[in-house]
């Protein structure tokens, strides 16, 4: 999913910065707004808003009140979901709330 663009930033499948990465082994609490995009490696806790998508890997963890553009989840998310568009990809786990104009849930994920 992270490619280079031709200036060396990096960047996600959908031609947006990912200026952003919680990495495997990391805990954060707390509120975090960010601009462009955002990947979970690790554990988040509190609330996030980013203007572009949103990735929860395999093995991340999100216990929050999430908002993004497109918001793709195949770790473990309790909490609150706001995107345009959300998909929970096949070992994905998610409990609570979720408010979008498109959801799709692949097989072998829970919800």
């Amino acid at each position: 999913m992270l490619g280079k663009k031709d200036n060396g930033t990096p960047a996600s499948s959908g031609g947006q910065t990912l200026n952003t990465i919680i990495g495997r082994g990391t805990l954060f609490e707390g509120t975090m707004k960010v601009e462009n995009s955002v990947r979970i490696d690790g554990t988040f806790k509190g609330e996030l808003s980013c203007s572009g998508s949103l990735t929860i890997s395999q093995t991340g963890e999100a216990y929050a009140h999430l908002e993004g553009k497109d918001i793709y989840i195949n770790g473990i998310v309790r909490g609150t979901v706001r995107a345009e568009k959300v998909r929970l990809d096949s070992q994905a786990s998610f409990i609570g709330d979720v408010y979008s104009n498109a959801f799709s849930v692949s097989e072998g994920a829970i919800f």
